[in-house]
């Protein structure tokens, strides 16, 4: 028994450590190239054996580490922990492949790693500090895989991502400390029960959905990832969106305490917030032109109905461990056919001069990718949409009726999104002038990532014995299922057959420009207009205004912006002030 326990010990040490130490190793400029492809391959593979070997609620201390740290594994942590382990483990095969011309590739390995140990971490994490620690990890690092390419169109996604991240952390690291002065507990499963009729629970709940909210894609909070996603590195991409955005997620369902008190408003505006968000990033995305940047509102979409079930959770305090469940599902089978989407774009741009025969099979498996997505029948989409639906009309709360309508008209917007995804994916590997990517030999990863679309969900549910029903599909079922899959692909067939063309294209990041634009003009204003007394003259900035922009244009403000939004030194500043006046609030 002690041996049983030392050894699951030891698989959740190596999780965490396992992929830090690699990513230190990297580092040095004297080891050997072979050496990079193999941590990539192997750097999650001790998370995934802890998953899969690693018993319920194992668990261990570490007294010595920070404040006394804690690792440990729940049914639901261990679920995400299967399922993001497996991911990384696949875009890491894939990624060795990508990246081996890139002269950049070992700075890219370092973020890489990076992220993965955050990643994994704050999975594992059963303190507070611990959970934050990972998260902040995770979040910061993966600046390095948005700007790898070193572009201005990925500065500029860097820039934003790392600013909505910056506000993002200050919420949830101000909501973490009121749970733990609350509480009078580092330990996640003891502090966040005693959040329930302290007084500050509305501040908290408020802090931790926005906070994670960021992270998670909720609208309006969604902007970074259209801008984040087409300029990161095509591995980079697919864990992004089919791993790292669920840490929001995540993040909801450990400190939310929804299981032991209804909030029965937050629900409505959580609800709400989902479904919107849910089609609302399938009209923008329709009008985008890159296949990636239409995968990341298919993210936004997703997430969107993954939000659903945790305002259904807030309604109704009975409903939590339910919603979670099925929260949980989805998120399972978003990470594996997100992450095959992704993963098939690069394999359709580096296979696009291939034989007609060889490109309809790639295009025939990111059609079956898409209609996981989309919840077709058979497919872990479709037992996720099946348990959300029947539990959203049978949960007491005022939603019910409205869901039970509105939840087939997003499987019909999913479905009509990703085949306008299928289109411009078939548009760009049929243009002749378009040469292919020098990407080689993806096919075989990318084929593992299909095999997990397929058969993944339904795997881990029987294996793990997980509670939601896989009782066999009726006909009645199928055709319910089958009838807004079937109208999304009739709405897209019209279009094609008709072209109907898109008369206008909404700008990738939607809600952020008008904040980028404003920003930019008080910049410039700032700058033109403000003057120091010196004596009896006043010292302006316009001259060095003038001086740094001749012309003064706005592509040339927005450059300005550029070159002062870099200095962290200033949103360091900002973020520890706010830190403090959060504290200063608790204390007084």
């Amino acid at each position: 028994m002690m041996r049983d326990v030392l050894m699951h010990n030891a698989w959740i040490w190596l999780a965490v450590l396992y992929p830090l130490l690699t990513a230190c190793l990297v580092l040095s400029r004297r080891h050997p190239a072979c050496l990079t492809s193999a941590v990539l391959r192997t750097a999650p593979l001790p998370a995934l054996l802890a998953a899969v070997f690693a018993g319920t609620h194992a668990g261990m201390n570490a007294p010595w580490l920070m404040m006394g740290m804690r690792f440990e594994l729940t049914d639901i942590t261990r679920l995400f922990l299967l399922f993001t382990s497996l991911l990384w483990t696949i875009a890491g095969w894939y990624a060795v492949r990508y990246v081996a011309h890139d002269p950049h590739r070992r700075r890219f390995a370092f973020y890489y790693l990076l992220s993965l140990t955050g990643n994994i971490g704050l999975i594992v994490a059963a303190d507070i500090p611990g959970f934050y620690t990972f998260f902040a990890l995770m979040t910061f690092a993966a600046y390095g895989l948005v700007v790898h390419n070193q572009e201005k169109p990925a500065f500029r996604a860097g820039r934003i991502y790392i600013a909505m991240a910056i506000l993002g952390e200050a919420m949830i690291l101000t909501a973490l400390l009121l749970i733990a002065f609350t509480g009078d507990s580092l330990l996640i499963r003891e502090a966040v029960p005693q959040v329930s009729g302290s007084g500050v629970e509305h501040a908290v709940i408020g802090l931790i959905l926005f906070g994670f909210g960021i992270k998670a894609g909720l609208f309006p909070l969604h902007g970074w990832l259209p801008l984040a996603h087409p300029v990161a590195p095509t591995p980079a991409s697919a864990v992004l969106s089919g791993a790292m955005i669920k840490a929001g997620l995540l993040g909801w369902i450990l400190f939310l305490p929804g299981g032991y008190a209804s909030y029965p408003q937050w629900g409505s505006l959580v609800i709400a917030l989902g479904l919107f968000g849910a089609f609302y990033a399938v009209v923008v995305g329709i009008t985008q032109t890159n296949p990636k940047t239409n995968l990341a509102y298919s993210s936004i979409s997703q997430m969107g109905i993954m939000t659903v079930c945790i305002g259904i959770g807030l309604t109704v305090a009975a409903d939590w461990s339910t919603a979670v469940l099925i929260a949980s599902i989805y998120a399972l089978n978003h990470a594996f056919a997100k992450g095959a989407l992704f993963m098939g774009v690069g394999v359709a741009l580096a296979e696009s001069r291939s034989p007609r025969a060889h490109r309809r099979i790639i295009l025939a498996g990111l059609a079956l990718a898409a209609l996981a997505v989309a919840g077709a029948p058979m497919t872990g989409g479709a037992l996720a949409k099946r348990a959300l639906k029947y539990f959203a009309t049978s949960s007491p709360h005022a939603w019910g009726p409205t869901l039970d309508v509105l939840l087939p008209l997003s499987a019909l917007a999913t479905t009509l999104l990703l085949a306008r995804f299928l289109f411009l994916v078939h548009a760009k590997m049929s243009d002749p002038e378009r040469e292919a990517d020098g990407h080689r030999g993806l096919m075989p990863a990318w084929g593992i990532n299909l095999i997990a679309v397929s058969g993944m969900a339904w795997l881990t549910i029987t294996t793990l014995q997980i509670p939601v029903s896989t009782e066999p599909f009726t006909i009645p079922d199928l055709v319910k299922s089958t009838l807004p899959i079937a109208g999304g692909l009739l709405l897209a067939v019209i279009a094609y057959l008709y072209k109907t063309r898109l008369r206008r294209t909404i700008p990738a990041g939607d809600l952020v420009i008008p904040f980028e634009r404003g920003a930019t003009r008080i910049s410039l204003a700032w700058i033109r207009h403000v003057s120091i007394p010196l004596g009896k003259r006043h010292l302006t900035f316009a001259p060095i205004l003038d001086y740094l922009i001749p012309k003064h244009r706005a592509t040339d403000g927005v450059r300005l912006a550029d070159i002062r939004m870099r200095r962290f030194e200033v949103s360091g500043a900002l973020f520890i002030l706010i830190i403090a006046a959060f504290i200063l609030a608790l204390l007084s």
